[in-house]
């Protein structure tokens, strides 16, 4: 693959991974889900989560020499903690489609 898309996935794993840690908190949870009775699997959030930024500085690794990867992929966190936040701060419902049926518990 290209170092561009190594550098794509290495985005795309950010962002993917910051938006699951974002989830896990219950106040973020409870704005992008407000109507649901449902609560988050908070642990496998989390897990995802360090595991797509994990991912993210290793597709980093692959683009580029390490020194380079990791300016890049501290950047890319950077960048990605950035965009979320934004995000969710104006729009938290467009991040329904990042939680899938696994990360719910329903309350009992």
């Amino acid at each position: 693959m290209s170092d561009a898309l190594w550098l794509s996935a290495a985005a795309l794993c950010s962002l993917s991974g910051m938006t699951w840690l974002a989830l896990s908190i219950k106040f973020h949870w409870r704005q992008t889900f407000p109507a649901s009775t449902a609560i988050a699997k908070v642990k496998r959030l989390r897990t995802f989560g360090f595991i797509f930024i994990a991912l993210s500085l290793v597709c980093c690794g692959r683009a580029d020499h390490p020194s380079m990867a990791s300016l890049v992929w501290f950047l890319l966190q950077a960048f990605a903690a950035f965009a979320v936040a934004m995000s969710m701060s104006r729009f938290p419902e467009a991040f329904r489609f990042m939680a899938p049926s696994f990360f719910f518990r329903e309350n009992a």
